[in-house]
């Protein structure tokens, strides 16, 4: 399943540990509120837990664990402040602390989703599968629309070797996600075309929801593998009538990529310059994360043992001119695994514009660079939240 297999090697940062937030807007505490050992009123107690959370959510941890214990310790059952303390002790990597303290949390609040899910995430973590399945479960069970629960879910289920369903909770997961954060103008429209979209992140319809679901658009994509798997243009082109251009070196795929799509086709690799001969490399395994080799992550397995070859180049701007490509270009979808800042660094933004951008960075350092370069272009990065792997833009106009 290539699909999957492109997402178990990328670093997904998935956030899997929620904190409970600041109930209600504390505002301003301009006291100091220190921890007063004779008081257990009900006002001290609201007091210590909301000092708590201020400092928990301000990244005070140090304090805000001294707060936690402080409270755990004079017997105050609070399910939130037992799960957020867990929180703190996974990040200190104390495990089976981490999980007592979320089993403290069901235990004085059985109907709580985020103590399911984190405690499940924890017992994944020790090894307990079957025991961290049944928790997550229970999460979904609570919240149904538990985006983060069903992608942990998932990669439950994968480690359980059930890749199947795996597969389809993570992704159960990404659209919950996507439908709750995209804009609620276009909710209704992205939900009727999402099981029509082939994108891993479903950039298509974040691109379309940019464009007011524009028809005869005119997109840009490399690296494009087959069209089909995991491409974020196929409905654009299917569905939308757009026109475009796919890009793809990789000489195993290109023959699938002519039978899935109609558009205009480009085999040579997208570059900084044209006209080099530069060394590519095509993993046997694995094969969405084929790369220039300078690229390629020699600590991996498959890169190593991949097949390389040479590879001729084009600009980015060289492949526009010579397909005649608008001058202002509707999206443009980018995933060379690597090489995407050298590419756009390179590129002249004064002689094409593009209205979506969506780019990988696998959060690699170069993310930093491309967000930095895109920004100063007159570009808005959009939905980091949701985006994973991915970062999108907007042209600011």
């Amino acid at each position: 399943m290539e699909k999957s297999d492109k997402q178990e090697q990328r670093k997904n940062k998935f956030t899997d540990i929620k904190t409970f937030p600041v109930p209600f807007a504390l505002g301003e505490i301009k006291e100091n509120i220190t921890i007063n050992k004779n008081a257990s009123s009900k006002s001290s107690k609201t007091k210590l837990i909301d000092q708590a959370f201020k400092l928990h959510s301000q990244g005070n941890i140090s304090e805000a664990s001294k707060y936690y214990k402080y409270i755990i310790n004079q017997g105050f059952k609070d399910h939130r402040v037992f799960s957020n303390y867990g929180a703190i002790l996974k990040g200190h990597s104390k495990l089976k602390e981490a999980e007592n303290s979320y089993r403290k949390a069901i235990e004085f609040e059985p109907n709580f989703p985020e103590a399911h899910s984190n405690l499940g995430n924890i017992l994944k973590d020790l090894g307990k599968l079957q025991e961290a399945e049944i928790s997550i479960r229970k999460a979904i069970q609570l919240k149904p629309d538990y985006a983060d629960a069903y992608i942990n879910l998932g990669h439950i289920l994968r480690a359980l070797n059930k890749l199947n369903e795996a597969e389809l909770e993570h992704q159960k997961g990404i659209d919950i996600a996507f439908i709750q954060n995209i804009d609620s103008k276009y909710r209704a429209d992205c939900l009727s075309k999402i099981s029509l979209s082939k994108s891993q992140f479903r950039q298509d319809l974040f691109a379309l929801s940019e464009l007011n679901f524009k028809k005869n658009g005119f997109f840009v994509e490399f690296g494009s593998y087959d069209g089909l798997t995991g491409s974020n243009s196929y409905l654009l082109e299917k569905f939308f009538n757009w026109d475009g251009i796919l890009a793809e070196p990789m000489i195993s795929c290109f023959t699938k990529l002519k039978e899935n799509r109609s558009v205009i086709l480009e085999n040579k690799c997208i570059w900084k310059s044209s006209g080099k001969k530069i060394l590519f490399n095509e993993p046997f395994t694995y094969k969405q994360t084929a790369t220039i080799d300078s690229f390629s992550d020699n600590r991996q397995e498959f890169y190593k043992e991949g097949k390389r070859y040479k590879v001729s180049t084009i600009s980015l701007v060289d492949l526009l001119d010579i397909h005649n490509a608008p001058k202002c270009i509707d999206y443009l979808s980018i995933d060379t695994e690597g090489s995407e800042y050298d590419i756009l660094d390179a590129f002249d933004f004064q002689r094409y514009k593009f209205r979506v951008i969506t780019c990988e960075h696998n959060f690699t350092p170069m993310r930093e660079k491309i967000y930095n370069l895109l920004i100063n272009k007159g570009y808005k990065r959009k939905l980091t939240n949701i985006s994973r792997v991915d970062d999108w833009y907007v042209y600011d106009s």
